[in-house]
Formats: structure tokens, sequence, C-alpha cells
């Protein structure tokens, strides 16, 4: 009697706790796990939870800091790297992609209006509208006209530059929020890998070099760069005499030792604040 009564007892114990578990969506994760975001309060989640619009820290800190990141949708604005030029912007002024000094050294408050060829809106492959970007997700850039950045002739043409075109427009501004489907790739020389420097293809969980990780969010104020989609080795470079096409600098990868050389390959990255 004594053992089926501690069977029913450990039975029910065990089926609370699962309820619990379930409950609670099984959120909170090993902290000693890779791929894991520390809460406020110590507690562990899914680091791809972080700044995912909806707070599965107890503390809500998963979305405490998420101003400082990328959205898709996010007007934005790109600040040359390539030594004499690095106070100017990446422009859809002409036909064509260029780099222009407005407004300086950095854009704020009334520059986002004055400058507003330098200004650009960022969307991401698989992200909705408001989904904050990672690292290795697929981004297209807009013009104010909903013109893209494509660099079909520059992945093409050696020296070529890359052009605003308007043929790819209707795939990526979506005003309902939704993600793309698979059928809207064909617009491929207008798709880039958005990476922060030494960031290329590396998963923690994988050895070799794979385009289809994803890492952390998009942070704003850091250097960037944007890599043709899953060829792995061109960059947008503003290395071609005022205009913007690709480069190759150390192949397929830009690491933190070489990126001093590889400054025409890196972008200073700038979002547009709402109180704007």
């Amino acid at each position: 009697m004594t053992s089926q009564l501690t069977w029913r007892i450990g039975m029910k114990s065990l089926l609370i706790f699962c309820l619990i578990a379930v409950s609670n969506g099984l959120k909170f994760i090993n902290c000693n796990e890779i791929n894991t975001f520390h809460c406020g309060d110590g507690k562990c989640v899914d680091v791809h939870w972080e700044c995912d619009g909806e707070p599965d820290c107890d503390d809500g800190s998963d979305e405490a800091h998420c101003h400082n990141y990328v959205e898709s949708g996010d007007s934005v604005a790109l600040r040359s790297g390539c030594g004499t030029k690095s106070k100017n912007f990446l422009s859809h002024y002409y036909d064509y992609a260029s780099v222009y000094s407005c407004p300086g050294y950095s854009m704020f408050g009334h520059d986002w209006v004055k400058c507003h060829p330098e200004v650009w809106e960022i969307y991401a492959h698989t992200r909705k509208l408001g989904e904050v970007i990672r690292w290795g997700d697929r981004v297209v850039l807009e013009n104010e006209d909903s013109d893209t950045l494509n660099c079909w002739r520059a992945s093409h043409i050696p020296g070529a530059k890359c052009l605003i075109s308007k043929a790819c427009t209707s795939y990526f501004a979506n005003p309902f929020g939704e993600a793309w489907s698979k059928s809207d790739q064909s617009c491929g020389a207008a798709i880039f890998r958005i990476y922060q420097v030494g960031k290329q293809g590396h998963c923690p969980t994988k050895p070799v070099l794979d385009y289809s990780c994803r890492g952390d969010p998009v942070n704003i104020n850091e250097n960037i760069v944007l890599m043709q989609s899953d060829q792995g080795f061109n960059f947008l470079s503003d290395r071609i005499d005022g205009d913007v096409g690709f480069g190759t600098c150390h192949g397929n990868e830009i690491k933190s030792s070489t990126s001093n050389q590889c400054g025409c390959e890196q972008w200073f990255l700038f979002k547009k604040e709402e109180t704007l």
C-alpha cells in the first residue's frame, strides 16, 4: 500500500511539473548551453528570443535594450570607412550608387531630412517589419522611392558600379509586415548578407564557414560589411573612384586583423530614431 501511494504521489508531482513546464513554454534553459541570453535575474533563455518583440525573461531584460538594434523597415545611413572618404555616406542621389559628404562624419537630428539621398530603408528576408535583423540575415536597401540598390553589373563586370534599380522593388516593401516568401529571391543581385567584421559565416556549432549562420542582433554605431548573398567573395565597396561597387579584400572573410586594409569594404551604421 505504501509503495502504491508513493508511486501515485510521484506521478502526480511529475504531472504537475510537466503542466508547469508546458504553460511556461519550456522557455528557461541551462545557462551553460551555447546560444543563451542571460536574463537580469540569473535565468537564461534562447538567444534568438532576445529583441523578438515578446518579453521572455521574467524581468523583461531580453527586450530592455532593443533600441540599439536595427529592425526590418528601419531608416539607416551607411558611412564609408574608406581612408580619406571616411566622411562620405552611401548615396542614391544619382541612378547609380555613390558616396556623398552630406552630412559629414555623423547622421543626427535634422541631417536625416537634409541629407535624404543618403537615407535608406533596410529590409530583411524572413523578418517581419519591426523584427530585429541579425548577423547573417539577407537584406536589401531601398531609397525613399522604393528603388533598390542592385549590384548585378558589379557582380558580373569587374570595376562596374552598383545601380539604383526599380526592377525588384515590389518584392521587398510590404505594408502588411509579412516576411518574404522563398519565391522572392529572383532579384539576387539586390540581396546582401549583413555581417559584423570577422563574423562572416561563423557558427558556434559548426567548424567550417556556413553562410546560413544567424548571429546576434545588428547593432547601430558599428562597422558592418555587406556581402554578396551566398557568394562569399564580393563585398559592397567604396574603392571605385567616388562610386560604389564590389571589392574582394582578403577573399571571403574580413577578419579583425585585416580590417584596417579593408576599410573600403566597411560601413559604419546609423539608425534614424523614431522620435525624429
